[in-house]
């Protein structure tokens, strides 16, 4: 509740303060709407209401003409309609009163229309770029919107004043160049993402260049305006504004940005408070730093808008495309409102000016306005083809087509007509037609001309990936037809009008045509008759041919590649930016050449730090070097200022923030001395505050000259001129800090000697060269404030690690889903490709890469071990979260929560979302919790206890072999901390032995398709090796040897055959567990490969398999599958099938119509195996594991007589108590203990194991049916 009340109240202050500033800048031109409406009043036929009703009809014909244009899919551009409407209401106003009375609107000042769309233009912009795109090519952004821009501005004018207008001012002409520069691209744009991967970059490099070039334009009429006020004179004074606008407007860009980001953070999952943050954060950005900060409001709301984009990440999708949705809707009204307004006010006031020949010259200033432009591109083409994404000519071209005009230069233009200059009417008039002319023919013939430079063409893969799609839709509406053809209730509906009323339109055609089939987009095999054997047989594919096959091959991996990511992403293992990063990387491999993603990128993501945090953690690497370089003196004094100025940093924040209260004093001193700016007479102040000012300077000087005798002092070893001057003088800061206090002494002398004399005035003593002179060198001062990085460097290089943490985590994630995709690829491949050739060409690949990035991960992990247990960590919570949600949505779905319950389960559910994006940092876990987290410990506590207790560390130094070849693993290795790698070469034998015995290679973390080619592969921590070997007490088919340092727990064979002991259960037990957990490995890509499994997910696939077990089936002869067996998997030895006779080798996937298995302690069985049989058995859903193996001894056929075997019937007993105690409570699970005991101590040891079973079955059922009915 106080949370809501507290969103309530952050809500209301937003908006007050908006109101507030609405009504601050409406109140500007109050005494002109009175008049308006006075004016109004006394017209009979228009009522006060009358221009508002207009504006609202102009939007509602704009919203009426686009609906029209998008449903008969015409290209032209809704704002030239917009345009043309106005235009003409414009002509009827100039002859009609009532009309232009009832148009008042349009003659509001051109300030208050800024005020509203500037802000809100920018930041439509800024908040809905694609940011990763923008921050890649931010450097050829710039140079696209500020050279670029001010060179087409420039030579624009100038050739406008020659060729056009040659009667213009040439002041008149660059304005004019400069305000028709600026793009708004949004009609082309919409065109450029729909195609391929190089628009949608283009698309985003011209979005951010009309934000580039409107910000400039924004920062050049501020300066024109500073320069008519008589404020900015000389030309260094517009170097000094133009810098505080960027770097002051950066500076609160980024203070509100964080603001931005805090509160969306904490509201982010009401949808209306994310409304209304977004909505008045532009308007509370603009009128703060516009009236209060630095002049300029639209670099802080570009900033700010730049820094709440990037958190749409940590939104629900279904809030990020409401807040896309509602700029959009703002945009587009009040780009209604402003064309509509500027197309009246030309219409209505500028047109009695305009001839015959100015609607020609606007041709000629339209084409070439384009030529001028085009050739800036091409002027700057060896700059901007080596940034960023780079750019080629038919980029060029686009960029240079898609200059579609902005409504912000009609504004801008109105503005000037209404401040008097008649001479602009033609300016006006030529920009409007501009206007009209771009959104016509370059937004109309964007998609001619994209189809002309061949960039429309859709590629192979997409075409093939929507063939596929339409086809599974086309199906699935013929198999929900023919169910409902069954419907008796339905069975008379007109059902060719069903059929007609659901067809699809495919993207990519014109008409679906059910017969066709993407077949021939695929190169399929061909063959030729051979007449010895009469046989078709596979003819050899042509160097051509097999380029396109492996080219096929590569896509089909690309695709698979992009459905691993999506599942990823579904279950929570990636988040919202990392699936956008990697699909953008596939649609990058799929249109390249090689079709093959570049793995360099990722590496160095993993590798380079951003440049800027590199300058600054190289600076200071130096002040701490320099600092570590001064020796302490020897003598008592100087070592206390030494003490005090090199290791104490209280001194440092001490200096600094008297230097920034010097530098205050300094700027009011100059306000109020000084008339460089203004160029007027002194601002009259009390006498007191130019003597509290002077008194100021004086103590200031005082403590500098403090500061330099104790750095002197500080930095004298032995003598004071030998070391103490020669390293303060050493330092470029400490000499900026010495002229500057000789400037403050000399400025204080000139103080206590005008003083000293009555005669002299304060005036006169300001005009005295020498006293300007110390009071520009004591300016100086204020470059000392860049010292903030090193008077806080420890704080800086926290900072910088914490960025640099945050850029490694994010691509740490990248990288583990990289590498997961890649290993589930390697598994899918024999089934995705058929030849043998490609096959190991792309197989390869992927192993380097797999293999490279695991080494990256490792290193990662190695060095920063907080970065891959926060990446985890959280991946592990999401996917928790997803899957609750999941069973939620179930819930509601099956009727068991209604609306109101669904709805506080979901809010509770997005407050857990909101934690775990509040995550920054989780610490590693401690060496026994990552012990007792391995998966086959199974909180199984008296193990564990054991285990701990009789493990030993071991270490391992970097290329020191832990496994060789030929080796038998001494025990189980536990990796802690460290990189381990795997190399693996196929042995023939060792396959030979496979084939014909089921005799598993002992090598670890290989699947069960990989044994015939060769492997590298790494352990990182966390992981297990030796598990099969000491298992089985065969050697090592591979080598492991450690790659970085590494330390791993280490258990004996003794000491896990005494644990084993402990927990001798045949079906959980710790051996069975350790053989689950490397069966598991093996089975994921056999289950791939079954039919019955095809359609299931690895992460499906894993679930299914977390029921499963391996039994020991040493007492067993024969195996018989019953109903509760749902699958079985062969993962070591040899079975045969009792009815067929078939012999299955492992690994290998039992089929479902097996019904009994023999196994080699049978004397059915011919082989001479010496490896005993491993089953991974899937039992059907909520059957344990002892079911299955009571029902086994029932049914199968032992070695051993009952009596003497194992004991399992209490085994049996211990884990029912424990496991029913959980799922169905304590009162029912212990009666249904104490009844499972009594009749197990009644039978006693002379009654036979068989009937103890049966009789304990059946009253175990007997006892579930009366629980059920009890409950």
């Amino acid at each position: 509740m106080g949370k809501f009340i507290v969103k309530i109240i952050l809500t209301v202050v937003l908006l007050a303060i908006v109101g507030g500033i609405l009504a601050h800048q409406y109140a500007i031109d109050y005494h002109y709407i009175i008049i308006v409406y006075k004016e109004i009043e006394n017209h009979p036929l228009v009522s006060p209401m009358t221009p508002h009703l207009v504006v609202v009809m102009f939007i509602l014909l704009s919203f009426i003409i686009r609906i029209f244009l998008e449903s008969f899919e015409i290209s032209i551009s809704i704002s030239f309609f917009t345009v043309l409407l106005g235009f003409l209401w414009g002509i009827v106003a100039s002859h009609d009163v009532v009309i232009r009375l009832a148009s008042s609107f349009m003659a509001i000042s051109s300030e208050e229309c800024l005020f509203f769309y500037v802000p809100i233009m920018i930041f439509n912009i800024a908040f809905c770029l694609d940011v990763y795109i923008f921050l890649k090519t931010l450097p050829q952004t710039v140079v696209i919107g500020v050279p670029v821009f001010l060179v087409t501005a420039i030579i624009y004018g100038f050739m406008a004043k020659g060729a056009i207008e040659p009667t213009w001012k040439l002041e008149h002409a660059l304005i004019f160049g400069v305000y028709i520069a600026p793009i708004y691209p949004k009609a082309a744009t919409l065109i450029l993402k729909q195609h391929s991967t190089q628009t949608k970059q283009i698309a985003v490099l011209l979005e951010a260049e009309a934000l580039f070039t409107l910000i400039t334009t924004d920062v050049i009429r501020e300066l024109r305006s500073s320069a008519l006020l008589e404020i900015t004179v000389w030309w260094y004074q517009y170097v000094l504004v133009a810098i505080w606008f960027i770097m002051g407007g950066l500076v609160a860009g980024f203070m509100f940005g964080y603001l931005g980001k805090y509160f969306l953070r904490k509201l982010y999952t009401q949808k209306y408070c994310a409304m209304m943050i977004c909505f008045a954060f532009p308007f509370v950005i603009y009128s703060f730093t516009e009236k209060l900060i630095t002049g300029l409001g639209s670099i802080p709301v570009a900033v700010a808008g730049v820094m709440l984009g990037m958190e749409r990440t940590v939104l629900s999708k279904e809030i990020e495309v409401f807040l896309i949705n509602m700029w959009e809707v703002v945009a587009f009204i009040l780009d209604t409102v402003i064309c509509a307004r500027s197309a009246m006010l030309v219409g209505t006031y500028v047109l009695t000016y305009i001839s015959l020949r100015e609607y020609f010259v606007v041709l000629a200033a339209y084409s070439l306005y384009f030529v001028v432009r085009f050739f800036s591109f091409l002027l700057f083409s060896c700059v901007i083809s080596r940034l960023g994404y780079g750019i080629d000519m038919k980029g060029m071209f686009i960029c240079a087509w898609c200059g579609l005009k902005t409504p912000f230069s009609l504004e801008i233009l109105a503005s000037l007509y209404e401040k008097g200059s008649t001479e602009l009417n033609e300016y006006t008039f030529y920009i409007l037609g501009i206007y009209c002319l771009t959104h016509l023919i370059n937004a109309s013939f964007m998609g001619t001309l994209l189809e002309a430079l061949g960039l429309t063409r859709i590629s192979t893969p997409r075409q093939m990936n929507m063939n596929n799609c339409m086809k599974h839709l086309f199906v699935k509406r013929e198999k929900t037809v023919r169910v409902l053809k069954e419907d008796r209730f339905l069975a008379d509906a007109n059902w060719p009008v069903v059929i007609n009323s659901t067809n699809l339109r495919h993207p990519y055609r014109t008409q679906v045509d059910m017969e066709d089939d993407e077949d021939d987009l695929f190169l399929g095999y061909r063959f030729t008759y051979c007449p010895d054997c009469q046989k078709d047989v596979p003819q050899e594919p042509t160097v051509k041919e097999f380029k396109e096959m492996t080219r096929e091959a590569k896509i089909r991996v690309l695709k698979a590649k992009k459905m691993s990511y999506s599942r990823q992403y579904e279950n929570g293992m990636m988040s919202k930016e990392g699936i956008r990063l990697l699909n953008q990387a596939i649609e990058l491999a799929a249109d390249s050449k090689d079709a093959e993603i570049k793995v360099e990128d990722l590496y160095n993501r993993f590798t380079e730090e951003n440049w800027c945090q590199r300058f600054i953690r190289r600076h200071l690497d130096r002040i701490r070097e320099k600092k570590a370089g001064v020796r302490p003196p020897r003598t008592y004094w100087r070592r206390l200022c030494y003490h005090m100025v090199v290791t104490n940093r209280t001194y440092e924040k001490a200096m600094f923030l008297i230097v920034f209260f010097h530098v205050i004093v300094i700027a009011v001193d100059f306000y109020i001395n000084s008339n460089i700016i203004t160029r007027h007479e002194r601002v009259e102040v009390d006498d007191s505050i130019e003597h509290i000012i002077q008194a100021l300077n004086i103590v200031f000087a005082l403590l500098y000259v403090v500061e330099f005798v104790v750095k002197i002092m500080a930095f004298s070893y032995v003598y004071v001129c030998a070391h103490g001057f020669r390293t303060y003088f050493s330092s470029f800061w400490n000499i900026l800090d010495f002229v500057v206090m000789l400037g403050c002494s000399v400025q204080v002398l000139h103080i206590l000697i005008f003083h000293s004399n009555e005669t002299h005035s304060t005036e006169v003593m300001l005009n005295d060269r020498a006293f300007q002179v110390s009071n520009v060198i004591s300016t100086l001062r204020i470059i000392r404030l860049a010292r903030v990085i090193e008077t806080f460097y420890l704080d800086v290089f926290v900072y910088i690690d914490q960025a640099y943490d945050s850029k490694l985590s994010f691509t740490y994630e990248l990288g583990k889903s990289y590498a997961t995709t890649e290993t589930e690829i390697l598994e899918m491949l024999p089934y995705m490709i058929d030849n043998k050739e490609i096959k190991e060409q792309i197989s390869k690949k992927i192993e380097i890469d797999r293999a490279y990035i695991t080494k990256l991960l490792g290193l990662v992990q190695k060095e920063r071990p907080w970065i891959a247990i926060t990446v985890k960590t959280t991946q592990a919570i999401r996917t928790i979260l997803n899957a609750k949600k999941e069973a939620i949505n179930f819930l509601k779905a099956s009727g068991w929560i209604d609306s109101d319950d669904y709805s506080k389960l979901m809010g509770f559910l997005e407050t857990l979302y909101q934690q775990v994006s509040s995550i920054r940092r989780v610490n590693p876990s401690p060496p026994k919790v990552i012990f007792k987290e391995v998966a086959w410990m199974a909180e199984d506590e008296r193990v564990i206890e054991f285990l701990f207790e009789n493990v030993t560390v071991k270490s391992f130094e970097p290329q020191e072999e832990v496994f060789t070849e030929g080796t038998v693993a001494d025990g189980i290795y536990i990796v802690v901390t460290g990189l381990l790698i795997i190399t693996y070469n196929p042995d023939p034998n060792i396959l030979e032995a496979l084939n014909d015995y089921g005799r598993l290679p002992v090598v670890d973390y290989l699947s069960g398709t990989s044994y015939e080619d060769p492997s590298v592969d790494y352990i990182v921590s966390g992981n297990c090796m030796g598990e099969l070997s000491t298992l089985t007490g065969r050697s090592y088919n591979c080598t492991i040897k450690a790659d970085l340092y590494s330390q791993v727990y280490f258990l004996s064979r003794g000491v896990l055959r005494r644990a084993m002991e402990l927990s001798p259960d045949p079906a959980v037990g710790l051996e069975c567990r350790i053989w689950k957990e490397v069966s598991v490995r093996i089975a994921v890509p056999l289950l791939l490969s079954t039919p019955a499994y095809q359609a299931f997910s690895q992460d499906q696939i894993k679930f299914a398999l977390e029921r499963a077990f391996v039994p020991d089936l040493s007492a067993f002869k024969t195996f018989t599958v019953t109903d509760v067996i749902e699958d079985i998997i062969l993962i070591e030895g040899v079975v045969f099938d009792y009815n067929t006779t078939n012999y299955y080798f492992a690994p290998n996937y039992i089929p479902r119509t097996v019904q009994k298995l023999i196994l080699p302690t049978s004397s059915l069985m011919q082989l001479p195996i010496q490896t005993e049989t491993k089953l991974l058995i899937i039992p059907v859903q909520d059957v344990e594991e002892i079911e299955v193996m009571l029902m086994a001894e029932e049914t199968c056929e032992l070695i051993r007589s009952l009596s003497s075997s194992k004991c399992l019937q209490h085994t049996a007993q211990d884990q029912l108590k424990r496991r029913r105690r959980q799922k169905r409570g304590d009162l029912g699970s212990q009666s249904s203990s104490r009844g499972r005991r009594a009749i197990a101590s009644s039978i006693g040891t002379s009654v036979s194991r068989y009937a103890a079973v049966c009789v304990f079955n059946v009253l175990s059922a007997g006892l579930n049916y009366l629980f059920t009915i009890g409950q």
